[in-house]
């Protein structure tokens, strides 16, 4: 099917349109949390999903290292699902 410049041109448009809608989005400045479900880590992370901060609970000091490390994924987890979320919502409810 061969489409009319009018169309190509019209098409270009509307991709260009969406991207600067998504560039808008992920470049905006936002920060988004997550914490492990045991609440020994808490991450965050920017709307690129670049890692801005870990914090921990108190308990860590008593807990091994690899329980530790567990719950550091989980936040860090966490903190992503509600970056792709808060994403997905601002852009009518889809990525694609």
């Amino acid at each position: 099917m061969a489409f009319s410049t009018e169309e190509q041109r019209a098409a270009l448009a509307a991709a260009q349109a969406r991207l600067a809608e998504v560039t808008g989005v992920l470049s905006a400045p936002t920060e988004h949390a997550g914490t492990d479900p045991d609440g020994l880590a808490r991450a965050t992370v920017d709307g690129s999903g670049q890692v801005t901060g870990v914090e921990f609970a108190p308990a860590v000091q008593q807990i091994p290292a690899e329980y530790v490390a567990a719950a550091v994924v989980a936040a860090l987890d966490a903190a992503e699902a509600q970056r792709v979320d808060a994403i997905t919502g601002q852009l009518g409810g889809t990525t694609r």
